[in-house]
């Protein structure tokens, strides 16, 4: 049988069953790196300068009992052996921490049990610091996370908090922890008498309280819900927006439920305040009385006003992805393009003519703004156009009057 090395700290004040150790390891050529103690007392001085990675003891001492070591020393797991076959003192050594027990026979055959014994005790001292690791990460993801992080019980009251959840709420941990969700949360329909999430009126319609009763009777978690509760913070109200994801956990052989909270308002009114200039924008467009078309990097008309389409005469099919160079006479193109409107990024107060449906000509005024995203590439363009057939009408009709008056004019 292989056994690993392990250092090992015999405490026996018997001499006879210490030599019988003794020869047991070297007969069963056990690879134990040992010392043996004669006395609690020297056992302590020997734990002062060296580890161990398992302490083998009597339980009757001449200066005391294991458990004067085992009060003492935490870290290294203890197989309690003794020969007084007392159920007590077996109930007493597994309370203060002993990992095992052994009773000692006559004919000392207790020892053909120690090394599977001593295995097995320092593999279960692995997995306990293995979990205990673990735990400490998960303690250390806990609080340490950006978002807020709660720990309820199935009656929904808080067991845990991190700090985020406290700075994002305005609130100590006193009015959080061991209180139900709705008044830790600052809840304006639980009040000091800690109700609600399922006491008050409002509760029915909590999509909080809901998501919870959800994960519980499903045991299915629940993720990236929006929530917009109205919280009392610093005795005002106010209503955040949260997105939540609720997760269940067995803790102690009880449902459990870990509660994480982000604070999206910023975002939430970023996005009320795009919606909101959007539909100004929109409203703006749709209400011009000039026509404005946007076209893309293949100069295809893809949007346009109500305007445009009444300004030539056409209609959506007659618009949608046809080419800008179609609307103008070719030689009028040629010029447009000529203004390298692509390199300069706009150009103001281009007069041209535009064609209608019906192959009308009619004059123009067009600004043209040319639209690029982040990385400098160029996406499509914008163009205002109005119409100034009259003015230009007006224009040829004053040219005509000078003209005419010229020639009556004495020379």
């Amino acid at each position: 049988m292989e056994h690993t090395k392990y250092k090992v700290l015999l405490i026996e004040d018997n001499k006879l069953d210490r030599m019988a150790f003794e020869r047991f390891v070297e007969d069963e050529k056990l690879l134990y790196d040992y010392k043996a103690a004669r006395s609690i007392s020297e056992a302590k001085e020997i734990l002062k300068s060296n580890q161990f990675d398992i302490i083998v003891s009597d339980y009757s001492l001449g200066d005391g009992t294991a458990l004067d070591i085992l009060n003492s020393i935490k870290d290294v797991p203890i197989i309690l052996i003794t020969g007084a076959a007392d159920e007590q003192v077996a109930i007493n050594a597994w309370r203060a921490g002993t990992y095992d027990y052994l009773p000692k026979d006559f004919d000392r055959n207790y020892l053909k049990a120690v090394p599977k014994t001593i295995e097995k005790v320092i593999k279960r001292k692995k997995v306990e610091e293995a979990l205990d690791r673990r735990q400490k990460n998960l303690e250390t993801i806990f609080h340490a996370a950006p978002v807020g992080m709660l720990l309820a019980d199935q009656d929904m009251i808080i067991g845990r908090a991190n700090d985020t959840i406290k700075r994002m709420l305005h609130r100590e941990y006193r009015h959080i922890v061991n209180h139900r969700i709705g008044y830790a949360l600052g809840c304006i329909n639980s009040d000091d008498s800690d109700k609600g999430c399922g006491f008050g009126r409002a509760c029915a319609e909590c999509l909080l309280k809901n998501a919870i009763s959800s994960v519980l009777n499903s045991g299915q978690s629940v993720q990236e819900l929006e929530i917009h509760p109205t919280l009392k913070v610093d005795n005002e109200q106010i209503m955040p927006w949260f997105c939540i994801s609720v997760e269940p956990v067995m803790i102690d052989g009880c449902t459990h439920l870990i509660i994480a909270m982000d604070d999206i308002t910023q975002r939430k009114n970023a996005e009320d305040e795009r919606r909101f200039m959007e539909e100004k924008y929109r409203t703006i467009f749709e209400n011009s009385t000039v026509a404005i078309t946007l076209v893309d990097k293949q100069e295809r008309l893809i949007s346009w006003n109500k305007f445009t389409e009444g300004f030539l005469g056409m209609g959506k099919d007659d618009l949608y992805l046809k080419p800008i160079s179609s609307l103008y006479p070719a030689r009028e193109w040629e010029r447009i393009r000529a203004q390298d409107v692509r390199q300069k990024g706009m150009q103001h107060h281009l007069e041209t003519v535009m064609i209608k449906k019906d192959g009308t000509l009619i004059d123009v005024d067009i600004s043209l703004s040319v639209l690029k995203n982040t990385d400098g590439e160029t996406t499509g363009s914008i163009g205002v156009i109005r119409d100034i057939t009259e003015r230009k009408k007006a224009e040829e009709k004053l040219k005509e009057i000078m003209e005419l008056k010229s020639q009556f004019a004495p020379h």
